[in-house]
């Protein structure tokens, strides 16, 4: 349950690299020679509808840069405050006490945590705690996610009480020409400036390309499942698992109880992950196929390096991440990603209607 915990406080992004985590053999093999009409009914995926997205703003160029600075430790603390409420730009001392139906869970509290207002790496909780004063508990309430890896407590409510026990307010390092070198190797303002902003503008780019293709998927219909696919995922997902009871050292009846889970709800829960996955293939394959797209050895040479350099850290050469990710499934993530770029161009992006009470 300590995920839990987690899963409200890091800030996580989609990005389409998740889909070389998926699969674990040869898409192409299964797909190419395929009738994908027999499997799939495509819904709308030109054209389609969504909420306007953000742009970037200078209050968001702020708190990046303000990110930088916490992040590399350029900052000091003021003495602490009892006088005042809790604003924007200080340093809270709290202690967190997560509930699911009026019980305390095993991960979810922890003492004298430290929370940051204004900057994105605590925004979840901060908005709330915004206005609270020493000794002040607030209630925040969130969803854990409706899915069966969640297993009993998925679709529930929890509330977390965070009691505020000091607040001190944090003052960042002026961005001097070592300091900006110091935390992001540019020597300018400008430099690092226009790096962050054009980060925030792939981000925003990124959101809308899973809120699009989310709604791709959502407005197709599967009609069958191919079982060479059902088998591969539902194989990747018991070898995840294993892999994990392996790490604790524990049996995989342990694990079962552990979660609070049977071996029916398990085998249900890989039979849902390996649909949900396969579903985004067939939809991925059948607009490929129906706008002739197709990875050029140029774009895979592309794509392999950009790989390699978001996950270095991972792989000492671009030459053993393909050895071991597999040419197959590297091109099937570029040509995801192609299909991904292909509906988000041609999105529409309306402004959502706001109503006023007379």
């Amino acid at each position: 349950m300590k995920r839990l915990l987690a899963f409200f406080i890091a800030f996580s992004l989609f990005s389409v690299t998740a889909f070389y985590g998926c699969s674990d053999t040869d898409e192409k093999a299964i797909y190419e020679n395929l009738d994908l009409s027999k499997y799939v009914k495509i819904g709308k995926y030109v054209g389609v509808e969504i909420p306007q997205t953000d742009k970037v703003t200078q209050d968001d160029l702020l708190v990046a840069v303000k990110d930088c600075l916490y992040d590399n430790n350029e900052y000091t603390l003021g003495s602490p405050v009892s006088d005042r409420a809790v604003q924007q730009d200080d340093y809270l001392t709290v202690d967190i006490i997560g509930t699911i139906d009026g019980v305390a869970f095993e991960g979810g509290s922890q003492k004298d945590y430290i929370i940051v207002t204004g900057i994105n790496a605590f925004a979840t909780w901060s908005k709330y705690l915004i206005g609270a004063k020493i000794n002040h508990t607030a209630k925040v309430q969130f969803s854990v996610p409706d899915s069966e890896s969640y297993g009993e407590v998925a679709g529930k409510k929890i509330i977390y009480s965070i009691k505020i026990k000091e607040i001190r307010p944090i003052i960042y390092s002026e961005l001097t020409s070592q300091v900006i070198f110091d935390i992001s190797g540019y020597s300018t303002a400008e430099e690092l400036l226009d790096f962050l902003k054009s980060s925030i503008e792939n981000n925003i780019r990124e959101k809308k390309m899973d809120d699009v293709w989310d709604i791709v998927v959502k407005n197709s219909k599967i009609i069958a499942y191919p079982q060479k696919a059902i088998d591969r995922y539902t194989k990747s997902y018991y070898k995840e698992q294993e892999d994990y009871v392996e790490q604790s050292s524990i049996s995989f009846e342990e694990y079962l109880s552990n979660s609070k889970k049977t071996q029916e709800s398990f085998e249900k829960e890989a039979r849902k992950y390996a649909e949900k996955c396969v579903a985004e293939e067939l939809v991925c394959w059948y607009i490929a196929k129906e706008q002739k797209l197709t990875v050029s050895d140029a774009e895979y040479e592309q794509g392999l390096s950009q790989y390699y350099e978001e996950n270095k850290q991972d792989y000492s050469s671009e030459q053993e991440l393909e050895k071991k990710l597999g040419k197959e499934k590297i091109s099937m993530g570029i040509l995801l990603t192609k299909v991904m770029n292909l509906v988000a161009d041609s999105a529409v992006e309306v402004k959502t209607q706001t109503t006023t009470s007379s």
